[in-house]
């Protein structure tokens, strides 16, 4: 290609310039999209995922404001009905509290609540786990510290106006029980107190120790039974020998 002048190859240069760069931009763009729509899908696949519910973490020794025994049926049916709007919400809808039912709210955050932390053996089955997972770890220190982490995601979720809550944390897109607060202890309200299962329980229920009471009665009261039959039946075979005595005496 011949030029008449040095100024018009200049601007037949820069032209060829502009264009290299614009498909290079362009060739950029297209990529960069490409890459951004597969985020924006994988992003939004991960925030669809919904919860799981599982009961390991259940705290079975707390001090008595924490149960679930001794409750009237209606409370049973709206903690299943709690359980299964868990079990279709998503970990965006509880950590950022936006769920329209279930109403989570973050927990140990003020001063006025029952517990500040969950129990101690919640981080400890929480180390166990983390330690199982991640068994290049061996700091336990460190292990400890990502346990409390994951612990202290906290949230309540509530079974329904006057039904009381459910305490736990979210972890890996699982919803993980730790209390179940049906008389509202954990945030009882100014001027209330908690109440214990044994002064808030619809439904009366048996210790142990009150179980192996009634079984012991109930044994003395089957061997006093066997002992009447067995006496009724030594009366009846002395009433047949003599009634057998009676009918063959001559004359009756």
């Amino acid at each position: 290609m011949a030029f008449q002048n040095r100024r018009e190859a200049a601007r037949s240069f820069q032209r060829m310039r502009c264009r290299g760069s614009s498909k290079l931009s362009f060739v950029k763009m297209a990529r960069e999209n490409k890459y951004s729509g597969l985020a924006e899908k994988s992003f939004q696949l991960a925030t669809s995922i919904k919860l799981a519910v599982s009961f390991e973490h259940v705290d079975w020794d707390d001090d008595g404001y924490f149960f679930l025994h001794g409750l009237n049926s209606d409370y049973y049916v709206k903690l299943f009905e709690c359980i299964t709007d868990l079990q279709k919400s998503t970990e965006d809808e509880i950590v950022q509290q936006t769920h329209s039912s279930l109403k989570a709210k973050s927990i140990f955050n003020t001063k006025n609540g029952l517990h500040n932390k969950f129990p101690d053996s919640t981080i400890e089955a929480v180390v166990a786990k983390l330690i199982v997972e991640r068994p290049d770890k061996k700091d336990l220190p460190a292990v400890t510290a990502d346990a409390k982490k994951v612990v202290s995601r906290a949230f309540e979720v509530r079974l329904g106006t006057n039904w009381g809550r459910i305490h736990g944390f979210v972890w890996d897109k699982v919803f993980h029980v730790v209390w179940f607060d049906p008389a509202h202890n954990m945030y009882p309200g100014k001027g209330n107190k908690p109440q214990e299962q044994a002064s808030y329980a619809k439904v009366r229920s048996f210790s142990p120790e009150a179980v192996e009471e009634v079984r012991a009665i109930n044994n003395r009261l089957v061997d006093e039974k066997n002992a009447l039959v067995e006496e009724k039946q030594k009366l009846q075979a002395e009433f047949d020998e003599l009634y057998a005595i009676f009918a063959s005496t001559p004359g009756t």
